[in-house]
């Protein structure tokens, strides 16, 4: 049972004492080794005493048990931080690309002329791609929020993301850069130059 009392427990103790009609034993002092006993367990937290009642909390668990859990516990952080690290890299690496495009297209001039222009890439968009030279037809709905494309052979769609990747946008020219484009996490730029030293264009010169 998982809540009792002194008197009960001591009371089913004796009772089984008494069922063996040859063994000769003193009451009074069974009952004070079971008071003995009892505070022991309380002593390892193994039971919880309130006023009368005794509470049953369960034994503790051994050292090898606590370092199994440990050490279970320690690898699917691992997992999880290892995990979170990737995203924090491809998010890091797609604000690069999206800052670099806005400096790209600042540099391009603001509505100088058309072709200035024709040469910013508008953000979001969406790259069809095709090996071979086929019919395309574009058609716009009427709502004007809907466009439908109809290929004669196979292609391949790229978001701006993939397309900004495969264009490298996401490197910067150099480590101060870097930093000063997560002014106020330091650690992102710390944990890219670690796991993508590549990202820098020109790297540090060796003194």
């Amino acid at each position: 049972r998982e809540l009792t009392t002194y008197n009960e427990v001591a009371d089913e103790l004796v009772k089984e004492f008494k069922m063996d009609t040859t063994m000769v034993f003193d009451e009074k002092n069974i009952r004070r080794r079971i008071y003995d006993a009892l505070n022991v367990l309380m002593a390892m937290d193994v039971i919880t005493r309130d006023r009368k009642n005794i509470r049953w909390k369960g034994f503790p668990v051994t050292n090898e048990e606590t370092r199994e859990t440990v050490l279970s516990r320690i690898d699917v952080l691992e997992k999880s931080i290892r995990k979170k690290s990737r995203e924090i890299e491809k998010k890091a690496f797609h604000f690069l690309g999206l800052k670099n495009i806005v400096k790209r297209n600042t540099e391009q001039g603001i509505g100088e002329t058309l072709e200035t222009d024709k040469c910013k890439l508008q953000i979001p968009f969406v790259l069809a791609q095709t090996k071979d030279i086929h019919d395309v037809e574009l058609e716009i709905h009427s709502d004007r929020k809907r466009a439908s494309l109809y290929f004669s052979n196979k292609f391949e769609l790229h978001d701006d993301k993939s397309v900004l990747d495969l264009m490298e946008m996401h490197k910067v020219e150099d480590e101060e850069s870097l930093k000063q484009a997560f002014p106020n996490c330091p650690e992102i730029s710390s944990l890219l130059l670690k796991k993508r030293p590549d990202i820098v264009r020109k790297p540090p010169s060796s003194s």
